[in-house]
């Protein structure tokens, strides 16, 4: 007799039914029912993790970590970019108003002149040591870009009620050389049917 194996015989195996399908048949009922009722395979719970490790894992996620000099320095440099372009940009438009030009291309600062600008921000900025907010970065982008806009419809506002009491002015004016042309033809036309008569 070995060790490892069992002389006794082991049951033949059953061969497992295929699956049947309804058919209105008593039987198929029965099948049915007790197709559902044999024990499906069973699954173990999830394994809990404790809430102490959970809270330590969501307090170090929620914490702040300080940034180094470098960070600093470039998160700095970034929101300083932003600030001088926005500048930048809202000056010159401000600038070609005042001028009523056309373009304000000749208005904006040199390339220089905004990186020294940008320099002097990001020193400001590092020094302060607060980053600026989103909410902040899209409040000024939004008045650089549609404070000259409204700007511009109130001047093209003035611009287009003048243009449309000129045409007022035009038509009233038109209707009026009209009026005299017919008093004139009428009057040459009674002058004319009064010198025919006899």
């Amino acid at each position: 007799m070995s060790l490892f194996k069992d002389n006794a015989a082991a049951p033949p195996a059953q061969a497992v039914p295929e699956h049947e399908f309804y058919t209105g048949e008593p039987e198929s009922v029965d099948a049915l029912f007790t197709e559902l009722e044999e024990s499906k395979q069973q699954f173990t719970a999830p394994v809990q993790i404790p809430t102490a490790v959970v809270e330590e894992l969501e307090a170090s996620d929620t914490e702040e970590k300080p940034k180094t000099g470098a960070e600093q320095k470039r998160a700095a440099r970034t929101s300083a970019k932003f600030v001088v372009g926005a500048l930048d940009g809202g000056m010159a438009h401000l600038s070609a108003m005042i001028a009523k030009a056309d373009e304000s291309d000749t208005y904006k600062a040199s390339k220089d002149e905004r990186e020294q600008l940008t320099d002097l921000w990001a020193e400001y900025l590092k020094d302060k040591g607060t980053d600026l907010p989103p909410g902040i970065m899209i409040l000024i982008m939004t008045v650089v870009v549609y404070g000259p806009k409204v700007q511009s419809a109130f001047s093209d506002r003035k611009q287009n009620q003048v243009v449309r009491e000129q045409r007022e002015r035009l038509l009233q004016q038109d209707l009026e050389i009209r009026t005299l042309r017919s008093q004139v033809e009428h009057k040459k036309l009674t002058e004319t049917l009064n010198t025919e008569k006899p």
